[in-house]
């Protein structure tokens, strides 16, 4: 359907109002503030994982991870492989798709997970941080990546994070330009009532940079200045801000949780062993028969053992996705509903007895984050730790210890509030900070546009955002669009990529 109002979705990945409100408030940001002051700053709850990836496969796609599958750059639970994920993937039609159907024309720029890059009815896509450098082509359609390489010509997908800290400063500041400049042309050669587009460099600044404020304020200042041009040339547009998830200091404490369980002794008459029996699902195989003797393939369902050992067809190594990719707990026991509710219980009330300190600020059933096909795959137990803990799931007899340090001085790992910022002729004025899920703005930005929700979106319609002709109609939803079989993961040689996400340790 087509509108007159324009839509532009911009995401910061990894802004946070710890640093943001500061900037804001020293006059650092104007136009960060704009958006604020004549719309709304609320806080934006991210998926747990609180990394990129769940979290922007959801935004992309409008499901939740049980729906979705993807757990990590390198862990597909539809997969026994470590390899790197990218768009084939992705099994679910991006809400792009939808505007695209229903008659709105998309830009997206740069998203995470967009390569290799699809065909958008009527729009253009330019793919993001994940794409090889050797790519030739990284736009659909084709000739947009000629286009770019003429007005940048050196124009890369993410920042190099080589070299000294001003190196890396200058590399971030850089690569918030190159977007904005390819934004700029974008907008004004191509036809489109839709924008999305990906500023990857406020994540890479704040991973290696955290601890000087300072330095990462110019990479903001860059987005800046480009919102500020969006919003001169593009007056009724509605503009929407936002983060997939926030940041903090790197944690101070280890939580041994193998060590932990050890030491509840728990016992099932009949069974002996029963109180390590599930720490396999943080343990791995390997692990637990090295340092536990006991074989534990009967205790779990076939397609998380092929997640745990990558013992599937196609693996060439055992998969870490148990001991890396999720913090939890899975239990298969006969009276595992007892065993549930006494963890959940126990480890809501844990304190570190050196600190005084509550371990967890959230512990929860799968069934109360997750839902779908994937849903089996993942522990029964998920949990989020506080900032000054990190989840350790190594052999251990102590249940505590001192955090051994990080190669990056920001991290996410329990950094689940990020921001979402609103103006425009269909947003509400909202002094007031509320809190929303990353799983509403897909539904929102489809019901912003006139257009059609899935049927399976996990996510609501911010109404109480909504002012003008989106508030007064009613949403619109639809059957889920068809995409077809999963394809095949490209054989390009991704070394530069797998690079890329080692040097932020997320490999």
């Amino acid at each position: 359907m087509p509108m007159d109002t324009r839509t532009i979705a911009l995401g910061v990945d990894g802004a946070t109002y710890d640093l943001l409100d500061e900037w804001i408030q020293a006059g650092e940001l104007p136009n960060f503030e704009s958006v604020a002051d004549e719309g709304l700053d609320w806080t934006l709850e991210t998926t747990i994982p609180t990394r990129s990836i769940p979290a922007w496969p959801s935004f992309n796609s409008g499901t939740n991870l049980g729906v979705h599958g993807l757990l990590d750059f390198n862990c597909d639970l539809d997969s026994d492989s470590e390899k790197l994920v990218d768009q084939t993937n992705l099994r679910s039609t991006r809400f792009w798709d939808v505007l695209a159907e229903d008659g709105v024309s998309p830009i997206t720029l740069g998203g995470l997970l967009t390569y290799p890059p699809r065909e958008v009815q009527n729009g253009v896509e330019v793919s993001g941080p994940m794409t090889p450098e050797s790519a030739e082509v990284f736009t659909k359609p084709g000739s947009v990546s000629e286009r770019i390489r003429e007005i940048v010509p050196d124009y890369e997908f993410g920042p190099s994070l080589d070299g000294s800290r001003r190196a890396v400063r200058d590399a971030c500041i850089e690569s918030a330009e190159q977007r904005a400049t390819v934004a700029k042309n974008l907008m004004t050669e191509h036809s489109w009532q839709f924008f999305f587009g990906l500023f990857i460099a406020t994540d890479r600044a704040q991973h290696k940079l955290w601890d000087t404020p300072e330095e990462i304020l110019p990479v903001y200042k860059e987005i800046d200045d480009f919102i500020g041009w969006i919003r001169e040339r593009y007056p009724k547009a509605n503009v929407i801000l936002f983060s997939d998830h926030g940041f903090t200091s790197p944690p101070e404490r280890d939580f041994f949780l193998n060590g932990w369980l050890a030491s509840r002794n728990d016992t099932t008459e009949g069974s002996p062993d029963t109180s390590l029996k599930y720490t396999v699902a943080k343990w791995g195989y390997s692990n637990a028969r090295q340092y536990i003797g006991v074989n534990f393939r009967d205790l779990v369902p076939d397609r998380l053992e092929t997640w745990l050992t990558g013992t599937g067809e196609g693996s060439n190594s055992p998969v870490r996705a148990a001991n890396r990719n999720i913090d939890g707990i899975h239990v298969d026991l006969p009276n595992e509903e007892e065993v549930i509710e006494d963890l959940i219980t126990e480890l809501c009330d844990l304190t570190d007895p050196e600190t005084g300190s509550q371990v967890f600020r959230g512990v929860y059933r799968k069934e109360d984050l997750y839902e779908g096909k994937y849903l089996e795959d993942l522990p029964d137990i998920i949990l989020l730790p506080n900032p000054d803990y990190n989840v350790n799931t190594n052999p251990n007899n102590h249940i505590f210890g001192l955090f051994p340090g990080s190669e990056n001085e920001g991290m996410h790992d329990a950094a689940r509030e990020g921001v979402l910022m609103m103006a425009g002729p269909n947003i509400k004025q909202d002094p007031e900070r509320k809190t929303a899920s990353l799983l509403d703005l897909p539904p929102t930005l489809l019901h912003i546009c006139d257009s059609h929700i899935p049927s399976n979106y996990d996510g609501k319609v911010l109404m109480d955002t909504l002012t003008g002709a989106p508030a007064q109609r009613e949403v619109a939803s639809r059957e889920p669009l068809h995409t077809g079989p999963k394809t095949t993961t490209t054989t390009e040689n991704k070394e530069d990529v797998e690079e890329r996400l080692s040097d932020l340790g997320y490999l």
